[in-house]
């Protein structure tokens, strides 16, 4: 990528201290740097390695392999390599196969990876394995069921590994039906079958069933989603949304891959853990299969977006065959139909996010933009605030928000074009069986309700406090996003007339306060934030203590709390030319309903 010189002393500079690190480079980076030297190489179409990691202890399959290609003559007619784990017995393989030895440190090593057309492989792969066109790669299980393999320890390369197999051999036949009927693994990796001896008695045999057998493609009706999980920033917002897509996907029509970097405590792997069990987790671990020049230039790239005084023309010095290649590395071949970003910035996941192939790309971004920017007090974080923005729109195809206030001040103060913003209602679950416990708190003389509870790492605590009315009360909570001032203000007298509360949940609810206080009412306002209470676990328990909801005017799209207070069981009311009065008409006639309309909603969206 020479036009990086373009950049002068900071990439000279960049690569020059770069080059010493990777001189000194150990383990799967060092790995990784000879693999990606020998990526380019063709494919040896007589070359046969036999890939046995020290997870590889039984590998009875495998060796009834290797024992076949000794009784056949087979090690004659291909170059055959065998890389085996350093912690293993060397005796356990066939006295021929010996001499081929090779151990996954050697540089001769990653360049036979590279070069195989045959890749024969027991319980793991290298970590930075991406499977070239034309490569076949045969996978050997002794066992492989679900107690073995749980959610997070597939996660750690061992979904990609998958992945990345054209063919895959168990040794007994409940570990080819989990694999083949499972949902967490159908139409991931190549066609699976139990291994049978009557496969290898003899060389026509061997090499018609296991090193040439026909590829068949994964085939899928379902539209395949990829989600990205950057750099946790604010967990519990991010878990939220996480959440919100996640139980909204109708997984008979959507197949759903996540991918984020590895936890680094028990929280999040709480999170994940828990998620929709379709949900597929894959953690990115390992480093890029390239050339060291390669990965000088794409790190200095990285590193460097946020202070670049053209994103545009640094982006597009990006070696996209370099990410591309990482992207099958962990996904292997699969296009997808969406790619969904939520988290915080992270130059590196966003790049990824940007060379998926796929249909729409999508940044959730659920922090308010002007607050932001506030924070970013200093000329370097000012330029960085506005590089990720303009990289978010360059490796992005719409920035979603989660409310129109968020989207309209974003285009208005111009850190997102017209044309990349979109607003989603996000359709909110309602669990009508929500058994969390659940409590109120006194503070400065008001009474709350702990909508949600978030611990820091570091001891504090943060809690989202909802206004509760006065006790004797008759309560009532109204969408302020749908009315205008004089109406709210309307019904807030009328509340007061009747002896009851009204709650206003909205972002522009704020707006009526200089209103109210003309009136002198501002004291007794009951504002609630409408996005904390959307993503409130505890929801559900809070609109249970109110009487019912009121709205005022034509009320057509979707709103989270009425749909839970229908739900509920609660009455709704409509003010009409200043009457109120109850509204008989449902917009969900049951929770089924409700079902249907949150997962239609995400289609229609998508």
């Amino acid at each position: 990528m020479e036009t990086l010189i373009s950049y002068k002393n900071s990439y000279s500079d960049f690569k020059q201290s770069y080059q010493v690190q990777l001189e000194h480079a150990k383990g799967q980076l060092k790995y990784g740097i000879r693999y990606g030297e020998n990526y380019r190489l063709p494919l040896d179409e007589k070359k046969v390695v036999f890939y046995l990691s020290n997870n590889d202890q039984r590998m009875e399959c495998l060796l009834k392999v290797m024992e076949a290609f000794v009784k056949f003559n087979l090690d004659q007619e291909y170059t055959i390599k065998v890389i085996f784990g350093a912690k293993l017995d060397k005796n356990l393989i066939p006295k021929a196969f010996q001499k081929y030895i090779e151990h996954p440190s050697d540089a001769e090593a990653q360049e036979d990876l590279a070069t195989a057309k045959y890749l024969l492989s027991g319980e793991s792969l290298p970590k930075y394995f991406v499977r070239k066109e034309g490569q076949n790669v045969i996978r050997f299980f002794d066992e492989f069921h679900k107690e073995e393999n749980n959610r997070l320890e597939l996660a750690q390369n061992k979904l990609s590994w998958l992945i990345n197999s054209t063919f895959v051999f168990t040794e007994d036949a409940k570990s080819a039906e989990y694999l083949s009927d499972n949902p967490y693994f159908m139409e991931l990796q190549g066609k699976v079958e139990q291994f049978s001896e009557d496969i290898i008695r003899s060389k026509e045999e061997i090499i018609d069933h296991i090193l040439n057998r026909k590829i068949e493609d994964v085939k899928s009706d379902k539209e395949h989603i990829l989600i990205f999980v950057s750099a946790w920033k604010d967990e519990e917002l991010e878990e939220r949304y996480l959440r919100l897509i996640t139980d909204n996907m109708n997984y008979d029509q959507k197949d759903v891959i996540l991918v984020m970097k590895r936890p680094e405590d028990g929280y999040k792997e709480d999170i994940v853990q828990h998620l929709n069990e379709h949900v597929r987790i894959i953690y990115r671990q390992g480093t890029f299969p390239c050339s060291a020049a390669e990965y000088i230039d794409v790190q200095y790239l990285l590193k460097n977006f946020d202070s670049f005084e053209d994103v545009e023309k640094a982006y597009g010095h990006l070696n996209t065959q370099v990410i591309q290649r990482e992207t099958k590395r962990l996904f292997g071949d699969r296009s997808f139909h969406d790619v969904i970003y939520i988290g915080a910035h992270s130059a590196l996941w966003t790049i990824l996010a940007g060379c998926v192939e796929a249909k729409n790309r999508l940044r959730i971004q659920y922090t308010d933009l002007v607050i932001d920017d506030q924070e970013a007090i200093t000329e370097a974080k000012k330029r960085a605030f506005s590089n990720r923005m303009e990289l978010y729109q360059l490796a992005f195809d719409k920035i979603v928000f989660p409310n129109l206030r968020y989207k309209e001040q974003a285009i208005e103060r111009e850190y997102v074009k017209a044309e990349k913003a979109c607003y989603f209602e996000f359709p909110t679950k309602i669990n009508l069986e929500n058994d969390k416990k659940y409590e109120n708190i006194s503070y400065l003389g008001n009474q709350y309700f702990i909508g949600s509870r978030f611990e820091y790492e570091y001891g504090g605590v943060r809690l989202d406090l909802f206004p509760i009315p006065e006790e004797g009360k008759l309560k009532y909570i109204t969408n302020a996003e749908i009315c205008d001032e004089s109406e709210l203000l309307e019904m807030f007298t009328k509340m007061q007339e009747k002896d009851s509360q009204l709650v206003l949940y909205g972002e522009t609810a704020a707006k009526i306060r200089e209103t109210a206080k003309q009136f002198g009412v501002e004291d007794q306002l009951l504002l609630i934030e409408k996005e904390r209470l959307d993503l409130s676990d505890q929801m559900e328990k809070y609109l249970d203590s109110f009487d019912g909801y009121l709205y005022a005017g034509n009320e057509s799209s979707y709103c989270p709390i009425r749909a839970g207070m229908e739900l509920l069981g609660k009455d709704i009311f409509v003010m009409e030319d200043g009457i109120i009065k109850k509204d008989e008409k449902k917009q969900f006639k049951d929770e089924r309903s409700f079902e249907e309309f949150r997962m239609k909603k995400w289609d229609d969206f998508l």
